[in-house]
């Protein structure tokens, strides 16, 4: 089976630039899935990363290979503290990481290509809470 959202996890969560760009959650770093957890709080000037579930998601299999194409969005929010700048910041290294992903091994196949769009302002529910999505079109091979 192919984790989608743990191969993304891994990629954002070992990047230590973008670690040092997000506030903390728990014991570490404001990384989560969706849903949110009840008890996370846009509460600093530093941003908390959701991943989404899939958008899409569609095969793309020729007669010898098991292709999946999956578009997946990392949203990001925080409260402005005077600058939206820690939020455009950390969005900007979400998309570079994600862009700049090389073929290689996931849990359950291997990354073939990463496109990436945004990122773009997200919508919320807070006049006070500003947010970023970056969207991710990720090709697998399946294994």
């Amino acid at each position: 089976m192919l984790d989608i959202t743990g191969a993304l996890y891994t990629r954002l969560q070992t990047d230590t630039t973008l670690l040092a760009l997000l506030a903390t959650y728990g014991a570490g770093k404001a990384i989560v899935a969706d849903p949110p957890p009840a008890d996370l709080i846009v509460s600093a000037s530093l941003p908390v990363l959701i991943i989404g579930g899939a958008t899409t998601d569609e095969d793309e299999d020729s007669y010898t290979e098991a292709l999946r194409r999956v578009s997946v969005s990392v949203r990001l929010y925080h409260r402005p503290a005077g600058s939206s700048l820690p939020l455009d910041t950390a969005a900007e290294r979400v998309r570079d990481r994600l862009k700049s992903w090389p073929r290689g091994s996931v849990t359950g196949g291997n990354i073939i290509d990463a496109a990436v769009s945004g990122p773009v302002a997200g919508p919320t529910d807070d006049p006070a809470v500003e947010g970023r999505i970056v969207t991710a079109r990720l090709l697998f091979l399946e294994t």
